[in-house]
């Protein structure tokens, strides 16, 4: 894909995530005007906001140049992007100990993991990051778990490096860029799933 396509794509799954909490504000824009409404309306605004907030901030990392960097990440930071984000969905997030995630590339592998596997989870669940040291490798995994997985098959092939039979959309670019985020550090994202589980991992350098 050529770059200028994927950045197009990637931009519009950005706009796709934030239609939701953006399209709160005009619903309950005539309401303000409603004494009785005011509260509750005041209450609305204020938690669209930190979603998008949430959203722009996580998203800005996962997808964005922030994600680029050369260095060391502040894992603190990260788990602290990811779990307001995962306030979005209705599965939640588990991420403890993981001292082998080190550099700015495996964090966002990491994150673009924790999109897959929470799309997953229509009915909630649990969304743990683990992290293991295999030889000079550091392995991630991302396990969500819940009473219903449910990966489209656009979704899978995009992780695959397949074009989707209806073609590249918004909704199914990301598990793609999951996967040129992989292949720039030379690795790549496992993926399995079965009826109430669904496991990615990725053996990456140090």
């Amino acid at each position: 894909m050529k770059a200028s396509k994927l950045a197009a794509l990637v931009a519009s799954h950005i706009c796709h995530e934030l239609i939701s909490p953006v399209s709160s504000f005009k619903l309950v824009q005539d309401s303000l005007n409603d004494p009785d409404m005011r509260e509750h309306v005041e209450e609305l605004i204020r938690s669209a906001s930190l979603t998008v907030e949430y959203k722009l901030t996580f998203l800005r990392y996962a997808l964005g140049s922030v994600g680029m960097q050369n260095g060391f990440a502040d894992l603190h930071e990260a788990r602290g992007l990811c779990q307001n984000y995962m306030k979005g969905f209705r599965a939640d997030l588990e991420w403890d100990h993981t001292p082998e995630i080190t550099t700015y590339a495996q964090v966002r592998l990491v994150m673009n993991m924790i999109m897959i596997a929470s799309a997953a989870l229509p009915r909630g669940g649990m969304v743990t990051v683990t992290s293991a040291k295999i030889g000079d490798k550091v392995e991630l995994k991302v396990e969500g778990k819940g009473a219903r997985v449910l990966l489209p098959t656009e979704k899978r092939d995009s992780l695959n490096g397949v074009e989707p039979e209806g073609g590249w959309t918004a909704k199914t670019i990301q598990p793609y860029f999951a996967r040129v985020c992989a292949e720039e550090i030379d690795a790549v994202i496992d993926l399995t799933d079965s009826e109430g589980e669904i496991l990615l991992k990725c053996v990456t350098p140090e």
